[in-house]
């Protein structure tokens, strides 16, 4: 096992070689998905008979050694596949396509520590000390575009001692807005303005969206939510601060861009869709493109 740095390496893969950092690490086969943690790289990989072979969703670790398989994973390269990765720390849960559990697994010590659910469960967030989840999706009492609100009881998984807990609502959300590496969007109940200054007032009792992840379209500076032109207030969850984003000259205004990694708590790693990967500090948001057409980014579907 290698020793790394504290942080995150860039990470994402082209055929079936794996780009980890200044590492290239050549795993036999076309990589399908592919994510890292602290302590190397989660991947799926397979032929052109993927979405139909359960070979192919097969999820496998490296840290530049040769590949351990890990489990079994729901979805396939074109819906996407059911794997969540802590934005910082060893954890990775995923939905397991034989049984519909979910799996907690330490890429750390490099074994499972837990599961947990069925396939009516919904995973909340996974953090690097602890797993959120609902045991049924239906317990949604808040709904705009995605869950804002559920019923009780949630759930708490903590990784170092595999207990789970009950917890209200406002825990998890309150411990999940401490979390770095953490966005919210948009405060809800709120009044925005979309591109032709009408008002649009987001559900007053919803909390805000909580998540590492973020996809945008950008005009100038404003990041705009959906195809409406609707422009949303992205924080990080901590501080409150906006969340600044400016791109190199060549990016044509209202391109999309989405947050597909962080490197550490003061870096993310963001696509555009011309296929690029850029290098952009928070909060003050100046990218810079270190990858052009960097092909395989994360576990998300290309259907």
């Amino acid at each position: 096992m290698q020793t790394r740095p504290a942080g995150r390496e860039l990470t994402y893969a082209v055929g079936s070689t794996i780009h980890w950092g200044d590492s290239a690490i050549d795993v036999g086969q076309a990589v399908q998905a592919v994510g890292a943690t602290d302590d190397g790289v989660v991947f799926v990989r397979g032929d052109k008979a993927c979405p139909y072979d359960v070979a192919c969703r097969t999820l496998w670790f490296t840290d530049g050694a040769e590949p351990v398989r890990i489990g079994t994973v729901a979805g396939n390269w074109i819906r996407g596949f059911g794997v969540s990765l802590a934005s910082a720390g060893s954890t990775v849960a995923w939905s397991e396509s034989e049984t519909g559990e979910y799996v907690v697994y330490d890429t750390s010590l490099r074994h499972e520590v837990g599961r947990f659910g069925s396939d009516r469960s919904t995973l909340l967030a996974v953090g690097d000390r602890s797993v959120y989840w609902v045991p049924d999706e239906r317990q949604c009492v808040e709904f705009d575009g995605q869950c804002m609100r559920y019923t009780d009881p949630i759930m708490r998984f903590d990784v170092t001692t595999g207990q789970q807990t009950t917890v209200p609502w406002e825990s998890y959300w309150a411990t999940r807005r401490s979390w770095s590496r953490t966005l919210m969007s948009p405060p809800h109940g709120e009044e925005i303005s979309d591109a032709s200054g009408t008002h649009v007032v987001r559900p007053p009792h919803a909390d805000p969206s909580l998540n590492d992840k973020y996809s945008f379209r950008l005009e100038g500076t404003r990041l705009l939510g959906d195809d409406r032109g609707v422009e949303v207030s992205v924080r990080l969850a901590q501080t409150g601060q906006p969340l600044q984003v400016r791109m190199p000259a060549g990016y044509p205004s209202g391109s999309y861009f989405g947050i597909t990694q962080w490197l550490d708590d003061n870096q993310v790693v963001m696509w555009s869709e011309d296929g690029s990967l850029l290098v952009c500090p928070v909060p003050d948001g100046r990218c810079r493109t270190v990858v052009k057409h960097g092909g395989i980014i994360s576990f998300a579907g290309r259907g």
